[in-house]
């Protein structure tokens, strides 16, 4: 880029010697060569300040500011997390692991209080400890799901939506169920 620059500005002074005003474009073609060089520069401290960062927030949690910023903002998704998850027990159309697996991951990266808890729960642990031991689903989970599944479709049906509703949902749903069922259990 600031090569290309550079190449245009020469083009253009051998176009012309001076400006309107009679300045020389040597001195208009030098402060704008050092204002790219400038930016140029300053561009590269920039990058290599991001790439400095993102590397250490990787390697070690404790010595960067990143993860200072970010621990509320991942509390507040497992927090949140958790709570659909417990509405989800409520209620038959919101699934309620993939929550709190989602709110375990949240927690592994702010809070190792909560994160223990959660794993340590006596509904939601053992799910939650198959599915990162080995992305395992318990068979009375999928049966479970795979009959929550049938109730919500015949809803579905019984309640006379339209086809390309229905069509959707039976896609949908198919796809749920080929995933659940194809994760290994224990």
């Amino acid at each position: 880029l600031f090569r290309s620059y550079v190449y245009q500005e020469r083009h253009n002074l051998a176009s012309k010697n001076t400006n309107c005003n009679g300045k020389s474009n040597v001195t208009e073609l030098q402060s704008k060569l050092r204002l790219a060089f400038l930016c140029h520069v300053s561009l590269l401290l920039l990058s290599s300040f991001l790439y400095f960062y993102v590397t250490v927030s990787t390697t070690s949690h404790r010595c960067c500011l990143w993860v200072l910023y970010m621990r509320p903002i991942w509390f507040f998704m497992g927090l949140s997390s958790v709570l659909l998850g417990m509405v989800g027990a409520l209620l038959p159309l919101l699934p309620t692991v993939p929550f709190m697996i989602l709110g375990a991951y949240c927690f592994a990266r702010s809070s190792q209080r909560m994160h223990d808890w959660l794993l340590n729960h006596r509904l939601f642990g053992p799910a939650i400890a198959d599915w990162q031991r080995s992305g395992a689903i318990s068979k009375s989970a999928k049966y479970a799901a795979t009959v929550s599944v049938a109730a919500v479709f015949s809803l579905s049906l019984i309640m006379g939506l339209r086809p390309m509703l229905i069509g959707i949902q039976a896609v949908t749903l198919c796809g749920v169920m080929c995933f659940i069922w194809t994760r290994p259990h224990h």
